[in-house]
């Protein structure tokens, strides 16, 4: 397994969108929410999103999303956190510099100040 590629970046993260708005709501919860709250929110991802969640880890490790489906919720977590791992950087870091780098580069400069009499 290795980070992923450029050819697969798109297809990675059509199938994963929904996916990744869903744990964004997770992540999004309050400290000190209900464990009832986190596990639904959980369950409901496993059960809406399994089809994404397979095609998307498909796309990261060249294989079909049938074989991914058909690994227990123990390979299929480790297979999502070795993904997850392996991008980290990529996604958190590299990702969030290269936008700050376009918004500086695209911003309009700040009109120079007249002194004050």
């Amino acid at each position: 397994m290795r980070p992923l590629r450029l050819e697969q970046l798109g297809p990675f993260i059509t199938a994963s969108r929904s996916t990744i708005g869903r744990i964004a709501m997770i992540a999004g919860l309050p400290d000190g929410s209900s464990a009832v709250d986190v596990g639904a929110l959980v369950l409901d991802l496993l059960e809406q999103d399994s089809t994404e969640i397979a095609t998307a880890l498909a796309v990261a490790v060249d294989r079909e999303p049938q074989w991914i489906a058909a690994g227990s919720l123990e390979e299929v977590a480790q297979l999502l956190e070795a993904v997850a791992g392996l991008n980290r950087d990529f996604f958190a870091l590299r990702l969030r510099r290269m936008v700050g780098a376009i918004r500086e580069a695209v911003s309009p400069s700040a009109p120079p100040t007249s002194p004050s009499s």
